[in-house]
């Protein structure tokens, strides 16, 4: 013992003077180093420590805690908080418990908004002390989760050991909200996954109304609302170490990785049947049971928001998900455990008895955790490395995962009516079902396989298609169309089961629908592919409905009114599909009248007008402009095409061009320099200044597959015309004359290209084709 007989003796007076109660403390932290639990010491520290840390609950105008702060009280604690353990490693009962509450609520109490102070603290062992506390009680919680057999035999914990645990973790909360500093050490010790099994231990969400009174705590109502105390206090702790940096631009990061899962699943169960028949007696009043209903929920949405956001930021969650699926016990899974509880996600039968506002409060809790764990599974899906792992090869039917998502999509049946509340259960899982499918069609083989028996998808994917579908579901099953009619096997398939009228008759790409533009351009895509190479699904684009207009006459609406180049670009390579598809001998069994008939309904100013756009807008992309030439050459060779595709190239408005010179000087391979004598193209039209640039080809980044093709539609424009009206000869006067010189030089050879004979004999066959 210490020869300074006044630091061991806690007299009245000592009471209020927080400095001496400081000192003692100091010296106390000295003596007791390697005592008992026994020691009749902490009894005293205990109570100096109580009445400082009630000192301290309030700011005081001579700061008090930056003077203490300062001393050696910071390093005291510290010692006081690691202390010595029992033998066996855990926490030590005895008269040491009540001390650690008061010792931890002056460490909480000094670092309260006191950043000097929470630095003082950093600098010492004390957070290091404080989760070496927690995690002494771990082996003392029951973790069902846990593999570990002793887990299973937890001894029950004393309310003494639950506000141990609960200073502990405002303590943590205490010394790091909003400072950086400690939630950066906090999270490089491991802290949140610590915090998250102390939760999930010592709060089961649901563990209240079915367990049993505890011989070691009579009082379970008290027992229960120090756990709840415990789970409100680390959530709100682990809230705050999600929030980034002051300094930083990022959002919210995750503190959980791989590890965590199993303890993140925990708490799914208590909202799954069968529930509780009978509560314990001591939670038979509503008043009672309200406070634990709304912990419960809280730990519910936490865990899902964290499984959600653990799924979209994480590939080593979602790839640890996904290989959980192709375990050899699929059933007892991590992702098997998530589709359990979206399947069978249900209020509690004892929420019956509470207020209906209450049941409808919980009730939208369940139905937000249930979106958010679906995210997770449809962010599962599209993990490039679940690509296989989720699809059994083995199975024709794809495996359980895949089966699991057709099932959802086959039990939603559409809405009678437009505004019906979607109250069956199965519409979010509809969607889920359809987008993590459309994650998994990014394979060939997937695709033919969802189309192909024994699935046979398509069916039932156009059902859902109907006007008064909602417009998420919409998305899920327009994306997996687009995606299975990718490979060209499904086209057929696809075609002949109705998509295409089907799509038609949804107006999906009317106006009103103009604000789900990536459910208009899904819808775009899947027609695209459709067209491609197949004459009778060519033919299906242009068919009307007795109350609506054909797939492609909506989709040239759209295009028309749309600012974004995508849908603009989209959705005139359907009208290029549908034109190439016809135009191709690829033994389609459609008759040639119908063909011809098609093609006359094409001829129009609309397409061609489009088609002017598209070439104007695209001098970037050489696909894009090869497709437009070709196309609108096509268009050219038809009975009254010239007159319309003239039209569409003088016409076309200068704004929808992004690229296009307004007024250009060109510079003619092999020519001599621009001089005021020499001849200068000035183009009058955007479309027409992009084919004289593709023929310049001043940077040599146009293939000359692409030049050709140029020449072959100014052939086809320029030819004379029997009978021709005379704006339309202007026309072509005009365009002889803007494009002319270009041309001259690519049939006299000027260029570097290997391929330039076939090049020069394109155009020297364009020169001729006038002069006809």
């Amino acid at each position: 013992m210490s020869s300074n007989a006044p630091a061991l003796k806690l007299s009245a007076d000592m009471q209020s003077d927080p400095t001496a109660l400081a000192a003692y403390l100091e010296e106390m932290n000295k003596l007791v180093a390697g005592a008992l639990d026994t020691d009749p010491r902490w009894t005293k520290i205990a109570k100096a420590a109580k009445s400082l840390a009630d000192i301290l609950r309030h700011k005081t105008e001579d700061d008090l805690h930056g003077k203490l702060g300062k001393g050696g009280l910071p390093k005291s604690i510290t010692g006081l908080v690691k202390g010595t353990p029992g033998v066996t490693g855990v926490p030590s009962r005895g008269l040491r418990v009540p001390a650690l509450v008061e010792v931890l609520r002056v460490g909480a109490n000094l670092c309260a908004d006191d950043d000097d102070n929470r630095a003082i603290f950093l600098a010492t062992d004390y957070v290091e002390s404080v989760l070496g506390l927690l995690e002494s009680y771990l082996p003392w919680i029951r973790l069902p989760s846990e593999k570990d057999p002793q887990s299973k035999q937890a001894q029950p914990l004393l309310l003494d050991d639950l506000r141990v645990i609960k200073t502990a973790v405002g303590a943590l909360l205490n010394i790091s909200a909003s400072f950086d500093p400690a939630k950066e050490k906090l999270l490089r010790l491991g802290a949140p996954l610590i915090v998250l099994r102390i939760i999930v231990g010592l709060y089961p969400a649901g563990g209240w109304a079915s367990t049993s009174a505890s011989t070691s705590i009579p009082d379970m109502k008290e027992e229960w609302l120090w756990r709840f105390g415990v789970s409100n206090w680390a959530w709100r702790a682990l809230d705050d170490w999600r929030e980034p940096a002051e300094d930083s631009d990022e959002d919210s990061k995750p503190i959980f990785d791989g590890a965590s899962l199993m303890y993140l699943l925990d708490p799914l169960p208590f909202v799954l049947p069968p529930f509780p028949e009978k509560l314990p007696d001591v939670f038979n009043q509503v008043a009672t049971r309200l406070p634990l209903i709304d912990a419960d929920l809280e730990v519910l949405e936490q865990v899902c928001m964290s499984l959600e956001s653990l799924a979209l930021d994480l590939a080593e969650v979602r790839q640890l998900l996904g290989r959980s699926a192709a375990s050899h016990t699929p059933e007892n899974s991590y992702l098997a455990q998530i589709i359990r509880f979206v399947e069978q996600v249900q209020a509690p039968s004892y929420w019956s008895e509470h207020s209906d506002k209450d049941r409808k409060r919980w009730e939208r809790t369940l139905a937000f955790c249930k979106a958010a764990v679906i995210k997770a599974i449809i962010a599962v899906s599209g993990e490039d490395a679940n690509l296989d792992v989720l699809w059994n090869e083995k199975d024709e039917s794809g495996g359980w995962f895949v089966k699991t998502m057709l099932k959802w999509i086959r039990s939603y049946k559409p809405r009678t009516k437009v505004n019906a509340n979607e109250d069956d259960g199965y519409h979010d899982m509809a969607i889920c079902g359809t987008l993590a499918l459309g994650n998994l069609a990014r394979k060939e083989s997937h695709c033919l396989t969802l189309a192909s028996p024994p699935i046979s998808l398509t069916a039932n994917l156009i059902m859902l298609l109907d006007r008064k579908t909602d417009i998420k579901l919409k998305h899920g099953v327009i994306g997996l169309l687009k995606n299975m009619g990718h490979a060209p096997g499904n086209r057929a398939i696809i075609g002949d089961a109705g998509l295409l009228e089907a799509l038609a008759a949804s107006r999906i790409w009317e106006q009103k629908w103009d604000i789900a533009e990536t459910v208009q351009l899904s819808a775009i895509g899947v027609s695209k592919h459709l067209a491609q190479s197949n004459a009778l699904n060519s033919l299906r684009l242009l068919q009307a409905g007795t109350d609506h207009n054909s797939c492609l006459e909506q989709i040239l609406g759209l295009v028309k009114r749309s600012d974004t180049i995508a849908v603009k670009s989209e959705g005139t390579r359907v009208l290029v599909s549908v034109i190439k598809s016809l135009c191709t001998n690829n033994g389609s069994a459609i008759p040639e009248h119908e063909r011809k008939s098609a093609m006359d309904r094409l001829v129009n100013t609309r397409s061609t007008t489009a088609l002017a756009e598209l070439i104007s807008r695209s001098q970037k992309y050489p696909l894009l402009l090869n497709e437009g030439i070709i196309a609108m050459t096509l268009l050219a060779t038809q009975t009254h095409g010239v007159p319309h595709v003239l039209s569409a190239f003088f016409s076309s408005s200068p704004s929808t061009s992004t690229t296009t010179p307004t007024s250009t000087t060109f510079s003619l391979p092999g020519s001599a320099p621009t001089s005021p004598t020499a001849p200068v193209l000035v183009p009058d039209s955007p479309a027409v200044a992009t084919l004289v640039a593709i023929l310049v080809n001043k940077e040599n980044k146009y293939q000359p597959e692409l030049r050709a093709n140029v020449c072959a539609l100014l052939a086809a424009m320029g030819r004379r015309v029997p009978g021709a009206a005379e704006e339309d000869a202007k026309r072509q006067e005009v365009l002889h004359n803007q494009t002319r010189e270009a041309l001259n030089a690519v049939a006299n050879g000027n260029g570097s290209e290997s391929d330039k004979l076939d090049i020069s004999q394109a155009a020297a066959a364009a020169l001729l084709a006038w002069r006809r």
